[in-house]
């Protein structure tokens, strides 16, 4: 099916590409017998609102995991556990969970702790990664490799004694030969509208919400001889996330925030190099760099790594079509001004 990306905000069009996407969508498609969330389960937004923080808050979310994978476990003698246990710090079980976010069967990695939960539970940390793009999301390694950053920071939480979700998000990973879902999306809302950090944040309040159920299910074939081992701190929920994460924890924290409907709500946040500005000003510097390698030439055609060079005379970013009732023809805004490079991922 041929599709143009298309969102009404206040009454107003905003034609964010004429670029077309082939979409081909089987899981997911909106439920008429679930209109809470059927403005969300499919890639064809009608309006920006549906992604707004209110639009959010007012709706409801849930998730029921299923324990599909063990990476690793505190016995087991692989690379990751030598790495990270050279420091004297115990090897730890290392899970992939999938559940349903909005339709769509996704991924999380869940990291247990060698100690045994404190009376109240595990504290939870949701460790939210960054970009990895449309090209790199199907083979997305649920960060299980001593050479990352990620890795590193997961491992310090575990140390320390929280249980970690490491959301994998829509379209991203693959385990037991079954993808996970949601793929479209970033072929819909991948850096060239820089949508796709929204429906992460769905994603993740999905998980916020379910992760309760982990309680409920028997441990005892996963390297456990008490069925009920792994027990949640659920009034210990920190959030944590970098560059595209980042974004995501925001939303989610706004989300989950004072007065909204969230029952699993977050008692802290950690963000790093957080893609932080407004919508439209990410617009007007993902997508160049997403679509031309002239985004990152300077006026001269030198190469400069950042996407500087396209707000400098040489190349204008693609236009913006506004159009409303109260006008009677388009107004074509192209954008010049272009922001600092993105800084990692």
């Amino acid at each position: 099916m041929q599709c143009t990306r298309r969102a009404v905000v206040a009454g107003a069009a905003v034609a964010l590409s004429a670029t077309a996407c082939a979409l081909t969508i089987s899981a997911g498609m909106p439920d008429d017998a679930n209109p809470d969330i059927s403005r969300w389960n499919s890639p064809y937004l009608e309006s920006l609102q549906d992604l707004s923080v209110p639009a959010l808050r007012a709706r409801t979310y849930g998730a029921e995991l299923i324990i599909e994978k063990q990476l690793g476990s505190m016995t087991e003698d692989n690379e990751y556990n030598r790495h990270f246990s050279a420091d004297g710090s115990a090897p730890y079980n290392t899970y992939v969970a999938s559940y349903h976010s909005d339709g769509y069967r996704i991924y999380t990695r869940i990291d247990v702790p060698v100690t045994p939960p404190p009376a109240g539970g595990y504290p939870v940390v949701v460790f939210i990664h960054g970009w990895y793009g449309r090209h790199g999301a199907p083979g997305y390694d649920f960060l299980y490799k001593p050479d990352s950053i990620y890795s590193r920071a997961i491992d310090a939480y575990v140390d320390a004694g929280f249980l970690v979700f490491s959301p994998a998000l829509r379209g991203h990973g693959e385990v037991n030969d079954i993808p996970a879902e949601g793929i479209e999306f970033l072929d819909a809302w991948d850096n060239s509208t820089y949508l796709s950090p929204m429906y992460y944040a769905i994603d993740v309040l999905n998980l916020l919400e379910g992760m309760g159920n982990l309680e409920d299910l028997d441990w005892s074939g996963w390297g456990y001889e008490d069925g009920a081992a792994v027990r949640l701190d659920l009034s210990r929920i920190h959030i944590s996330g970098m560059s595209q994460g980042a974004d995501a924890g925001l939303t989610v924290l706004a989300v989950s925030g004072e007065g909204s409907g969230i029952r699993n709500t977050v008692a802290s946040g950690s963000l790093w190099s957080g893609c932080f500005a407004p919508r439209f000003e990410q617009l007007e510097v993902y997508r160049p760099m997403a679509e031309t390698l002239e985004a990152f030439m300077s006026g001269d055609g030198s190469w400069t790594g950042t996407a500087m060079g396209c707000g400098r005379g040489r190349r204008k970013s693609p236009g913006i079509t506004l159009s409303s009732g109260a006008v009677s023809k388009p107004v074509a805004i192209t954008v010049t001004r272009i922001l600092p490079s993105k800084s990692g991922s």
